[in-house]
């Protein structure tokens, strides 16, 4: 029993490994959005598949109960071309069938009013853009703040909650908060509560770039240098501060851009993947990139690909503050299941 479990664990790896490269392939898919979005779906679900994966290695190995080597599967060769384009075939069999529950579309703001897929919003306005139907929709008013505003960072939390910072100070549901400030605004009570306090800096300080990560910690970037939690770092930096323990450590180091360069957008797939955009033209990965794009980058390995094109916007804006959507779950599952039918039949 204990063989035949593991064998299918190897074929789970393959698979997670295969669609991996399937993804990476180039060549096999064309370079828009919606096979840009289409990319991440599949690369999400292999590196939760790997993920579980080793967490069922490691139990079984303290157990004495796994013999095979996960390095040895994990450097097999990909697919070639002809499955690849079958698979390929499959989960967009899956894509259009889950397009009810499966979000794939791109919340954002800009640092001037700016019309994307039909709609003109201003800067303290966020959109929610549809890549599928290039349409988009108003998701959040700037006529909330009572004023004039320009939102520079944003995230949107599992409960619809909208984290948020503005560029100067603002005020929100009843909350009066500085540009070194993060909110949680409520929608549906039209509340807002401090999130995160200017005051942790140590100085006046601007969060142009925020994302939230499953454990509460703060992925956050400033227009300036700065110090949080003990750690100083540059405006091109990411940095992820546990709010538990009052510590920073440095997520992403500004040196891997080719000049000095400001994140001012920033949101971590699931996959590890960092999708973000700067306050000017840059260079990252071996992808040279406008300030109205939106890059995904790989820290894993090190290269880049156009995941927003500036070109949709009418007047070329800069983004200043994007969230994505996670994919469903069951829609996710529902992929892995589909693929490893395919393989089991093979």
């Amino acid at each position: 029993m204990d063989k035949q479990s593991n064998k299918y664990i190897l074929k789970a790896l393959k698979i997670a490994n295969d669609l991996i490269d399937l993804a990476n392939n180039a060549e096999v898919l064309s370079n828009d959005n919606v096979c840009g979005i289409l990319l991440g779906v599949m690369r999400d679900c292999a590196y939760k598949i790997r993920r579980q994966v080793e967490r069922e290695c490691q139990g079984r190995k303290a157990k004495g109960q796994w013999g095979p080597r996960i390095l040895q599967i994990q450097q097999e060769q990909s697919f070639g071309l002809k499955k690849s384009i079958m698979i390929l075939g499959a989960v967009l069999i899956l894509v259009a069938a889950a397009a009810g529950p499966v979000n794939a579309t791109i919340i954002l703001s800009t640092d001037a009013t700016e019309t994307l897929g039909g709609l003109s919003f201003s800067d303290g306005d966020i959109a929610e853009y549809d890549p599928a139907t290039n349409t988009a929709t108003l998701y959040f008013d700037e006529n909330l703040f009572g004023g004039d505003e320009d939102i520079d960072a944003a995230h949107i939390l599992d409960n619809g909650n909208i984290i948020l910072s503005a560029e100067g100070g603002a005020t929100l549901g009843g909350l009066s908060f500085g540009d070194g400030d993060l909110i949680e605004y409520n929608p549906t009570t039209g509340s807002g509560t401090l999130f995160f306090s200017e005051g942790l800096f140590g100085s006046d300080e601007d969060i142009d770039a925020v994302h939230i990560l499953t454990n509460g910690n703060i992925i956050l970037s400033t227009i300036d240098g700065a110090t949080l939690g003990g750690l100083s770092f540059g405006d091109g930096d990411l940095i992820e501060y546990n709010p538990t323990t009052d510590t920073a450590t440095l997520f992403f180091d500004e040196s891997l851009f080719s000049a000095d360069e400001d994140i001012d957008a920033v949101h971590i797939l699931e996959s590890g993947n960092i999708v973000l955009s700067t306050s000017g033209a840059a260079a990252l990965g071996g992808l040279s990139f406008a300030d109205g794009d939106l890059i995904e980058y790989n820290p894993t390995t090190y290269s880049a690909t156009l995941y927003f094109a500036e070109g949709l916007f009418s007047n070329n804006a800069n983004i200043d503050a994007v969230h994505m959507p996670e994919p469903a779950t069951i829609g996710m599952l529902g992929l892995g299941c589909l693929v490893l039918v395919y393989q089991q039949r093979k």
